[in-house]
This record gives C-alpha cells, sequence and structure tokens, in this order.
C-alpha cells in the first residue's frame, strides 16, 4: 500500500529535482486517507489531444507509459513513475481528489475507483499560488491493509530531504485528532544534503575523521558523495533500511560469515541511492566509489590482494559512506530497483572520487595512520 504514496511522491519530488519546488506537505488523515502537496508548477490542465481530454484527467484515468508524458521533456530524470503509475494509485483508491494551483485558478477533479464522477471545476486563486495536492483513500476492497505506517513513512520522508537540499518536508500524523488531540507534525530540512545524514544517522559513534564530501555533475551523471571513517570496531553492526515501499528491515544486525553475500555486507558500510531511490544491492555506481577509494588510497599505501574487492576489504575498515547518484536513463537488475546496472557509470565515478579523496587524506594524516593500522 505504502507503494502508491510512493508514486505520488514520486512526481512531488520530480518537481524539486527540476528546481520547481520547494516544500512537500504530507498529511496522514484520521479516515486512513493520505494527502501529498507540493509548490511546484502543477499538473498540466490543457488539453491533451492523444485523449481529447484535459491533461489531469488523462493521466488519472489512462494507464500509459511515461514516454507519452507531453511533458517529459521538462523534468532532468528518467525512472519514477510519472503518468502510468498515478493512474495506477487512482485505480486502487476508494476515492481521489486532485487539486491544481496555476496562473491564479485553482482546478478541482474527483475520482471514485478509477473513473471521473466530476467535470473539472475551475474557480479563481486569487493568492497566485501553484502547485498540487493528491488527496486519496486506498481502497478496502482491493488491498488488505489500508492504514499508512507514520514510523515507516518519516524513513523515507527522511531520505528524500537529505538527498534534496533545497527540499523542506512536512509529515503530519492526524490519527490522533480521532480521540481529540492534535496532530503529530515533523518537519525534514537538511541544507547539507547527505552530510547532514552522514552526521544524523551516525551521531553515537566515534569519529576518526572529519566528513569528506564532493557534488558534481559530469556527462550528465550527477554525482554526490559523503564519507567518514569512524572507531573501525563500532561499525560492524549497522541499521539497514530498505526503500519505505518495500519491507523495512530496522536494527539488524549482520555479520559478514553469516551473509556471504558481498553486496549486501557493502549495504553495512555504503548507504547508495539512484535517482533518490535506495538501492540497496549496490550496483555500477558503488563499484566505482570502491575503484575511486581503493586507488586513491594505494596511491598513499599499497594494499594486499589480487583483485579490487579484497582491496575494498581493507579501505572499507571503519567507513560509512552515502552515495547518491541521479542518472538520465537508468537499467536496474530488476522492477524493484535495488540494483544500478548502467555501466558507464561505474568509471565515472571511479574517476571523480579518486583524485578528491586522495587530495583529502594527503591533508589529514590521522586518518591515512588510522586506515595504515587496519591495512597492514
Amino acid at each position: 500500500m505504502h507503494c502508491l504514496l510512493d508514486i505520488v511522491l514520486d512526481n512531488a519530488v520530480e518537481e524539486a529535482i527540476s528546481g520547481e519546488c520547494t516544500q512537500i506537505e504530507v498529511d496522514l488523515n484520521a479516515d486512513g486517507s493520505v494527502v501529498v502537496t507540493d509548490n511546484g508548477r502543477g499538473i498540466p490542465t490543457d488539453i491533451y489531444l492523444k485523449t481529447g481530454k484535459v491533461f489531469l484527467e488523462s493521466i488519472m484515468t489512462r494507464l500509459w507509459t511515461g514516454g507519452l508524458d507531453p511533458y517529459k521533456h521538462l523534468y532532468k530524470i528518467d525512472g519514477s513513475l510519472r503518468g502510468g503509475g498515478v493512474t495506477i494509485v487512482n485505480a486502487l483508491s476508494e476515492w481521489l481528489e486532485a487539486t491544481v494551483w496555476q496562473e491564479q485558478k485553482q482546478f478541482f477533479q474527483r475520482y471514485e475507483r478509477g473513473e471521473t464522477v466530476t467535470t473539472l471545476q475551475v474557480t479563481p486563486n486569487r493568492e497566485n499560488r501553484w502547485g498540487t495536492s493528491i488527496a486519496f483513500k486506498p481502497d478496502p476492497q482491493i488491498l488488505t491493509a489500508t492504514r499508512f505506517d507514520s514510523t515507516l513513512l518519516a524513513v523515507r520522508l527522511h531520505e528524500l530531504a537529505y538527498l534534496n537540499p533545497e527540499l523542506q518536508v512536512v509529515l503530519r500524523d492526524r490519527h490522533l485528532e480521532r480521540i481529540g488531540r492534535t496532530p503529530h507534525i515533523d518537519t525534514f530540512y537538511y541544507p547539507n544534503g547527505i552530510a547532514d545524514y552522514l552526521t544524523g544517522v551516525n551521531a553515537s559513534l566515534t569519529l576518526a575523521s572529519d566528513i569528506f564530501h564532493i557534488k558534481t555533475q559530469c556527462d550528465r551523471l550527477q554525482i554526490e558523495v559523503a564519507l567518514r571513517w569512524y572507531a573501525a570496531s563500532e561499525v560492524k553492526y549497522r541499521h539497514i533500511l530498505h526503500s519505505f515501499s518495500c519491507t523495512a528491515i530496522f536494527g539488524q544486525a549482520f555479520g559478514e560469515r553469516f551473509h556471504p553475500d558481498r553486496e549486501l555486507y557493502d549495504a553495512l558500510h555504503i548507504t547508495s541511492f539512484a535517482n533518490q531511490t535506495r538501492t540497496i544491492h549496490g550496483g555500477t555506481h558503488v563499484e566505482g566509489l570502491k575503484q575511486g577509494a581503493v586507488r586513491a588510497i594505494e596511491a598513499l599505501h599499497p594494499l594486499s590482494g589480487d583483485d579490487i574487492q579484497e582491496k575494498w576489504r581493507q579501505v572499507r575498515s571503519g567507513l560509512m559512506g552515502i552515495l547518491a547518484v541521479m542518472v538520465p536513463h537508468p537499467e536496474y537488475s530488476d522492477s524493484m530497483t535495488y540494483r544500478l546496472e548502467n555501466r558507464e557509470v561505474e568509471e565515472t565515478i571511479a574517476a571523480v572520487v579518486e583524485p578528491s579523496l586522495l587530495q583529502y587524506l594527503r591533508d589529514r594524516t590521522e586518518v591515512v595512520d588510522n586506515l595504515l593500522y587496519f591495512c597492514s
């Protein structure tokens, strides 16, 4: 059921990525419905020639792929479920209400179980407000679970705020209103992006370095990396959180001898994202980070081992980091987007990380000394 909310959030986040949205508000209502509101450009309300209906109604009632979206060129990434996704939300909802604010007008339309039940209602918008609000209630006739988990949702909203430093995300849990209490409100805003993420997640660990942080764009690939070394003995336990649209695993302690899956164990050290989605099985972006880190450290001290993975096991001692990439046309190992497969990403990230990390380590002899202790 949370997948439905994830789809609606994707559309709002696309506006933020495009620089058109600075705030997203999520309201969990006492009746089981949810409202997602952004201050972006608003879903287009002009006539779409292929359907003869306004674009808003077309994407709500017609199942199609994002490639048919005539406004797709306005967005910087490819990988969300724009168009076809929100149609699915509408079809699986008891009711859905869409409100759009554009050009001093407010547009409203209601749907029930995927069907349009009102015409597009247009009223004056004297506040000159812009944006979109999607309110929906999951259909209990189709879905067995219809209550949103505010704790699980907060994890995802935290991630989105960290990944989009210009974005403020507000979560209001109104379930307590049923017993006359005020709603619980959380606000997520992190102007330093994933560097704040790294600080917040590991606040209780003993520091062995300050944060290495780079953010750049190369060959249309947007790359952001934050790394920090800690006392190595404290890093063997780590919370792994799946993307909130899937099952979340809280507080699980993984050890390599119990989990021979190298990609999963690497997730204890590097939390990775591709196009705003957590890639729990890593992928080519993580492999590129490994290569860049190993090359930088080998320039200062030789590492034992015959391949990159053996050398990486030495480098990652005490290391925890965040890697986020934005890929124009992402390729994944499966439909759940758990592993990024774009081959061109690997060498690009390695080439970006290596010189920057090498300079960082040369300026911090104490970090190098700590690494050499574990590499010896």
